[in-house]
């Protein structure tokens, strides 16, 4: 999505002029959403209301070095359109963690709040889960691998705050 949004200048500067509220939908947990691209690619399932029967199968080999890289480009574009749009006009960053686990309700209505929706007008949130559930360890085949690297260069798995406050390294 953020490719889209520098891609068209124009929409950059009609969202700032307008003032338009941003909810900026970010996974805390930056190594599954490298696993999650890879599951698609490999089963061709982009999006799920279920488990699809065919990630329960899949283990995944990752190249630690791209993942590396993919994890820290991720960060970085995390960081660039979060302080882009916090700075600009109505900013509210929601992780996917929060908004498919137990606080899912919470996170919904932390959302309403910001858009200034009545919530006893809202409809009911949806019941959203995460699609990938196998520890990490079962699901990537080359897993310390992956981890070594990822620990060599200081690339934490998770955001431990918000993105434009965590300790990952810049790209």
């Amino acid at each position: 999505m953020y490719n889209q949004y520098r891609a068209f200048p124009p929409l950059q500067n009609w969202l700032r002029t307008n003032q338009i509220s941003i909810i900026h939908l970010v996974r805390r947990c930056v190594l599954d959403l490298v696993i999650s691209r890879h599951l698609a690619s490999v089963t061709k399932h982009y999006h799920a209301t279920a488990v699809p029967k065919v990630h329960q199968q899949v283990r995944i080999q990752l190249d630690p070095e791209a993942t590396r890289r993919e994890m820290i480009n991720v960060i970085g574009a995390h960081r660039e359109f979060a302080e882009t749009f916090r700075l600009s006009q109505p900013y509210l960053a929601v992780s996917y963690e929060d908004l498919t686990g137990k606080e899912g309700k919470t996170a919904y209505r932390e959302i309403l709040e910001f858009l200034e929706v009545d919530p006893s007008l809202a409809v009911a949130p949806p019941s959203l889960r995460k699609v990938n559930n196998l520890p990490h360890d079962e699901r990537i085949a080359n897993y310390e691998e992956v981890v070594t690297t990822l620990k060599e260069h200081g690339v934490p798995h998770q955001y431990q705050e918000s993105p434009l406050h965590s300790p990952f390294p810049h790209p």
